[in-house]
């Protein structure tokens, strides 16, 4: 037996080890069926919430059995595993027939009501519901049966019978009934960070149901018998309601051509056709038991069904405490592996971060790619992940092209450490330079161009690099490639460990000339601005504060006080502020008139089709905030460049909203809106951004950021000479705009 254990997954590991070079479409689209109907179990039915072990457990033995399903037949059960232990007959996979026609042979009689041999009366409803003198005659003939027993075949070939069928139900309801669905709706994605913005709940109807008065009919072992057709399933509510008051049970007869129902959902592939039911229903506060009693896998003869209900057995139809499980789960934390992560790992991994982006990131349809093919090319170089960090690498590629700068893959085995050069680097009209020196000693020199770095020419260094790094501008992916902070350990080039080498190839005006270089430097050490850089000073009768290296809320206040008295100010939004500064800044530079922010909409997923999709809405009004400080009234600036990303964005919005400065320098990052996580097996995670945001007049804001009023780009040098170019033209433009205004008053 473990021979045959090993054998097999010797046979699993070699087609996944082979998968990049021949791997068979059939399978590629078999694993990502069942990574779908897996993932929507996960997110939307009730069972991603108590019964998440089950689903894994599930997802494996079906990872297994995959290998070896030859037929469509085979691949239906592997399906129909997944499904194991939820107790949800809505949940079926099974091969649909060509035609869907029924099987004839042993047909009943067309009588709508008769006696069988074997003592049960046979209420035919195939061709509509029976009218009040027929369900009375039923009635009357269970009471005279000494072993009442009812046969209700409700097997109809047209939704046309179910249009009337509810009312007549109703006489097999002994009092009323309060029968209740619900499912899941997030809003948002919520697992491990904000949950004040993100979170998930239940959505919830009732359906009252009304014994109908058109037959009193005694309590007596009464048998459905329903199909898998669409109009079928809406009577399930009916049906577990009868049964949780009287001795019944039901029988689904699964066959014939598959029709899905609105609020169903339904994947197909080739001939084999899934459905999941999403809903969950409760009956006064306990749940409905769900499941048939007995289920035929194909169409059943006349004499098939009385041996059906015969040996079916009878339970009851209301289960559990009604204790309902949590609206969503509580924060996750990514915990690590011990060895390496395994395949199922990181299928479960890829099929998650594939759905989650899919249902939950706003900005999808930006990103100017297939995402589903995307995810489809990674499955086998996931499947052929040797190490963790080779399937995190796998990762980091696949999501590099969701242009979107919050999207990061994050965990240990890419870590490469937290030291770097004493150097930084930074994209200046189209070059690579050396834009600061933090040692003596080195031989670099501030306007150094970098052409090569450990061997690589720069081109392909940069061409190596950048596509994993999943920016919602070119300008901001170069940013994200020199940077010196990876916080989220997400393996940026850089980094290394303490006194790890680094061969830099420079370009001066006299030759190329190399560099070999240690890591010495602890990347907390690196800050946004040079050392000495002031946070306030004054230029002439303009104040300067850098807004972005404030260190608390004193500081904040301090410096708008004593900026009071100035001409003009200039606020630098180059970075991202370490403390909340809106909304005083908005009261300070706007006044109780007021300004709002930007549109945030966060997507609220009730299920996986298109229409369950829908948008939480919100804008902040500065006027609701009750800041109460002095208002400046004197002309702003603000500085801006692609260090100025989300928070920062999101400042400057205010403003901009307000028409209330004059902003300088280049494009911010263009990216804002609440950071959402993914939390992903062995201790990775993905972020990315969870609610989208506009420009107050509801124009789009991602991928284009601030744009400047006045252009100004910094060039090569500006850094040799240590000029701020930005700097400059914004007291220039303050200063004509002051010298106008002194104009006007003179004349």
């Amino acid at each position: 037996m473990r021979k045959r254990a090993v054998a097999a997954h010797l046979l699993i590991w070699l087609i996944a080890s082979s998968a990049l070079f021949c791997e068979s479409p059939d399978r590629l689209d078999r694993l990502m069926m069942l990574g779908e109907i897996w993932g929507t179990l996960y997110l939307f039915h009730v069972a991603g919430l108590n019964a998440e072990p089950q689903l894994e457990a599930n997802f494996e033995s079906a990872l297994e059995r995959i290998e070896f399903a030859r037929t469509d037949t085979e691949f239906a059960e592997v399906i129909n595993g997944l499904f194991v232990g939820l107790g949800d007959p809505l949940c079926v996979g099974y091969v649909q027939t060509a035609t869907g026609r029924r099987n004839r042979s042993g047909a009943p009689p067309r009588a709508n009501l008769m006696a069988t041999e074997e003592g049960f009366w046979y209420l035919d409803a195939r061709s509509g519901p029976p009218d009040a003198t027929l369900l009375q005659e039923a009635a009357e003939a269970i009471k005279a049966a000494k072993n009442p027993r009812l046969i209700v075949d409700m097997r109809w070939q047209n939704n046309s019978a179910a249009t009337r069928t509810s009312d007549w139900l109703g006489a097999f309801l002994k009092t009323s009934a309060t029968v209740s669905s619900r499912h899941r709706v997030h809003r948002g994605w919520a697992e491990g960070t904000l949950p004040t913005l993100y979170g998930e709940s239940w959505k919830t109807s009732a359906q009252p149901l009304q014994p109908s008065g058109q037959a009193a009919f005694p309590d007596a072992l009464t048998v459905f018998l329903i199909t898998n057709r669409v109009s079928h399933f809406a009577l399930l509510p009916w049906i577990s309601a009868i049964g949780a008051q009287r001795t019944a049970c039901w029988i689904s007869e699964q066959q014939g051509q598959f029709r899905p129902a609105p609020w169903l959902y339904s994947r197909r592939m080739g001939s084999v056709m899934v459905q999941l039911g999403i809903p969950e229903t409760s009956m006064d506060g306990k749940p409905l038991k769900s499941t048939p009693d007995q289920t035929a896998w194909g169409p059943l003869s006349f004499d098939q069904l009385i041996g059906a209900a015969e040996s079916v057995p009878v339970n009851s139809h209301v289960s559990g405490t009604g204790v309902a499980p949590a609206a969503s789960r509580e924060a996750a934390v990514p915990q690590p592996c011990t060895g390496e992560i395994n395949r199922t790992q990181r299928l479960l991994g890829l099929f998650k971060t594939w759905l989650v982006i899919r249902y939950f990131f706003p900005h999808l349809e930006l990103a100017g790619l297939d995402w589903d093919q995307k995810v489809r090319e990674s499955v086998p170089k996931a499947e052929a992940a040797l190490t963790t960090r080779e399937y995190y690498e796998c990762l980091r590629d696949l999501v590099g092209g969701l242009k979107d700068s919050h999207v990061r893959v994050g965990h240990a085995s890419l870590f490469r450490g937290n030291y770097t050069i004493p150097a930084r680097f930074r994209k200046v009209q189209g070059k690579t330079i050396v834009v600061e020196v933090a040692q003596s000693g080195t031989g670099l020199s501030v306007g150094d161009e970098v052409v090569g770095v450990d061997g690589q020419d720069i081109d392909d260094f940069e061409k190596m690099w950048v596509p994993r790094i999943a920016a919602s501008l070119d300008v901001a992916r170069f940013r994200d490639l020199y940077d010196t902070d990876d916080w989220y350990q997400r393996g940026l080039p850089m980094l290394g460990p303490e006194h790890s080498p680094v061969e830099l190839m420079i370009k001066r005006l006299y030759g190329i000339f190399r560099f070999h270089l240690q890591r010495t430097i602890p990347s907390s050490e690196w800050q946004l601005r040079p050392k000495g850089w002031p946070v306030t000073k004054r230029i002439g009768q303009v104040a300067y504060i850098d807004v972005c290296t404030l260190p608390d809320y004193a500081a904040m206040t301090q410096a708008y006080s004593d900026s009071l008295t100035a001409s003009a100010i200039i606020l630098d939004m180059r970075g991202y502020p370490q403390i909340n500064s809106a909304g005083l800044l908005a009261h300070w530079l706007v006044g109780p008139q007021g300004t709002k922010s930007g549109i945030f909409q966060t997507p609220v997923v009730a299920g996986p089709k298109p229409e369950d999709l829908s948008w939480y809405v919100e804008q902040y009004d500065t006027r609701n905030w009750g800041y109460y400080v002095p208002q400046y009234k004197g002309p702003v600036a603000v500085l801006i460049d692609e260090r100025a990303q989300s928070y920062s964005e999101d400042v400057c919005i205010y403003l901009r909203n307000a028409g209330r400065a004059v902003f300088i320098g280049s494009p911010t990052a263009g990216t804002d809106g609440g950071v959402t996580e993914i939390v992903l097996p062995c201790g990775g995670k993905v972020c990315f951004t969870g609610a989208r945001v506009l420009y107050g007049d509801g124009s789009q804001f991602q991928q284009i950021g601030i744009v400047p009023d006045v252009r100004v780009d910094p060039e090569v040098r500006d850094f040799i000479e240590g000029r701020d170019r930005v700097l400059e033209k914004a007291v220039e433009v303050l200063n004509a705009k002051l010298g106008a205004a002194a104009a006007r008053q003179i004349f």
